[in-house]
């Protein structure tokens, strides 16, 4: 039998499996949590405050977690691509990114400070800071990896140009950034607050002239023997995942889809969870048999439950998706990222619709539109991975490209829809018939089950 070999394509390794459960479940709390502190929803939603006016007094908290969460999101990645390479652990790797995560759960304090305080230059130094310093700890994390020797092509040029300016522009940036949030903090002067936040998005344009001038390494396996210490693989690949896997060898920078799946899972897992916060009861009440049955009534069952349902309808999507994609480029994992978002924010607008309970139609509108933006990235995760069997190893999906274009997009423009029909209306009645609807429709189901599944059940 061959030596077991490590590949760059894959996202783990027996020696850093649970590292990396570990870091995908605390990623996955904290960027879940930044949505918990988006302002307060007032128990008389719709009557002492109407549900359109409640959202337009809240857009700076939801632009402050719509940031977090793309910076949060960004460091993901970066993590997902240093642990494609570094495939051992020491006690320095392992209590590196337990510092790590200790910042990354952190983060939803500082968060909720920004949210709430506007611009002021101390808020937004608090949460540039830890992200500074967590990107400044990965770069630290691969150089001592290949410095160790535990990485994968360690000593090949082409990968460690790559990989060291991928990573070091995060921590110039971030800390460029925190210069100018401290000079906002100390003169006061809100132009450098600005200038702050226009650093940060020289991320994503740094990240893109990097890969110009550093592009990604082609993937490459290695024999597990040349790591110091022996890494063995996690398990003995079978012929079917070698031949999954080689799909990757026609990517550049291309990796399995594991860590996107554990994290998706895990974002998931604590979404879901997030939404029984809305069942409560009120403190220092004490109940009777009467005011019990009272505050049961009285709960916002209805809106827990569809919007559960509804959240396991959109992970049984990606469920189906992944049982035939195998390989995660950068174009599905940041359409996952973005998909993650907007299903983390979800029990904001499911709360909304619970308290205001049908007193005005904007709680109705904005929560179908949040479904809509929910929908969105899945429907284009799909399309990128399956159009022209781009991404995946079945041949069980079939059909015309324009099909699959709007079955995709049945189910967002669906919501968007209904939310339209809603505001123009004024009746929720319509919320109801559309979503039956969505979810009823042959193509709509196509995209929560897969194709086939639909096809061979419904005849």
């Amino acid at each position: 039998m061959s030596a077991p070999t490590l590949a760059s394509t894959a996202t783990g390794s027996e020696r850093t499996e649970r590292l990396l459960n570990l870091s995908d479940g605390v990623f996955a709390i904290a960027i879940t949590f930044l949505a918990l502190d988006l302002g307060e929803i007032p128990e008389t939603l719709g009557v002492s405050v109407s549900s359109a006016d409640f959202v337009f007094q809240n857009v700076g908290h939801y632009a402050v977690y719509i940031a977090c969460f793309a910076v949060v999101g960004f460091i993901w990645l970066r993590h997902h691509l240093v642990f494609r390479y570094v495939k051992d652990r020491t006690a320095v790797i392992t209590w590196l990114n337990a510092v790590l995560l200790m910042l990354v759960a952190a983060l939803p304090f500082p968060a909720s400070i920004l949210g709430d305080t506007g611009r002021l230059g101390l808020a937004l130094l608090l949460i540039l800071a830890p992200m500074a310093t967590i990107a400044l700890i990965l770069w630290i994390i691969w150089e001592y990896a290949r410095w160790k020797n535990l990485a994968i092509s360690s000593d090949d040029p082409t990968t460690t140009a790559y990989l060291r300016a991928t990573l070091v522009t995060s921590p110039i940036v971030l800390s460029v950034a925190c210069l100018l949030a401290v000079i906002n903090w100390l003169t006061g002067v809100e132009a450098w607050w600005w200038a702050a936040v226009a650093s940060v998005l020289m991320l994503w344009v740094l990240h893109w002239l990097v890969a110009r001038k550093w592009p990604a390494p082609r993937p490459v396996d290695v024999s597990a023997s040349s790591l110091k210490g022996h890494v063995q693989s996690l398990k003995e690949r079978s012929d079917k995942a070698v031949r999954d896997l080689s799909l990757v060898k026609k990517l550049r920078n291309g990796s399995d889809a594991a860590r996107l799946i554990v994290f998706t899972d895990a974002v998931v897992a604590i979404a879901v969870t997030i939404l029984a916060l809305q069942l409560k009861a009120p403190s220092g009440v004490e109940f009777t048999n009467e005011s019990l049955l009272e505050l049961l009534w009285a709960l916002p069952w209805w809106s827990y439950i569809l919007t559960f349902l509804l959240i396991t309808l959109f992970w049984l999507g990606h469920v189906h998706l992944f049982e035939d994609v195998k390989v995660a480029d950068p174009i599905l994992l940041n359409l996952n990222l973005l998909f993650l978002m907007f299903l983390a924010f979800l029990p904001i607008p499911t709360e909304m619709v619970g308290k205001d309970q049908g007193r005005d139609t904007g709680a109705l509108v904005f929560y179908l539109f949040c479904l809509g933006l929910t929908s969105m990235p899945l429907a284009f995760m799909n399309l990128h991975a399956r159009l022209g069997q781009r991404l995946t190893t079945s041949t069980r999906i079939s059909g015309s490209t324009v099909e699959l274009y709007v079955a995709g997009l049945w189910l967002a423009v669906g919501f968007f829809v209904a939310a339209l029909l809603i505001a123009l209306t004024g009746n929720g009645f319509w919320g109801n018939v559309a979503t039956a609807a969505i979810l009823m429709r042959r193509r709509g189901l196509r995209l929560i089950f897969g194709k086939a599944a639909v096809d061979d059940e419904s005849g």
